[in-house]
């Protein structure tokens, strides 16, 4: 989880290259900005993260939160970072991951069905971009011998 001023002054690594890696790996990144601020037009406004700082967090499945705005930025006071912790705790809370294995014998290059369904009624779940829903189905085939897939 980082917590920058939202520049960039010594990545070697593009962001699209640390956000595919993140995808691969299934790593989800919860990013807090403190803002600089810069005068436009005659106003305080937040100084642009560089890019890919926010969809770091966006494209990876976490969250991006900007800690204040103009018109806190000239106010001395503490900056409560409670509340970010406290959803980040949160959406960690309500993820899940669900594992399965298939066994050597149905490794048999045939298509194999499977399906998950939560309980109770009114609970609904998402897997990426297929949507919420009670239930979710999946198939598998494997020819024999084919490679384990990875944890």
């Amino acid at each position: 989880m980082p917590i920058s001023d939202g520049l960039d002054n010594l990545s070697k690594t593009s962001a699209d290259t640390v956000i595919k890696t993140a995808l691969e790996k299934r790593v989800s990144f919860y990013v807090i900005h403190l803002p600089l601020f810069e005068p436009i037009d005659g106003r305080l406004a937040v100084r642009r993260p560089s890019k890919g700082f926010k969809e770091l967090a966006e494209k990876t499945g976490g969250k991006y939160f900007l800690v204040g705005d103009a018109k806190s930025a000239l106010v001395p006071k503490e900056t409560d970072l409670t509340p970010i912790f406290k959803a980040i705790e949160e959406d960690l809370k309500s993820q899940y991951l669900l594992g399965f294995y298939i066994s050597e014998a149905k490794r048999d290059n045939r298509k194999h069905e499977f399906s998950v369904t939560l309980k109770p009624e009114g609970v609904e779940y998402s897997l990426w971009a297929r949507g919420y829903s009670r239930t979710q189905n999946f198939m598998i085939n494997l020819k024999p011998g084919a490679p384990k897939l990875p944890d």
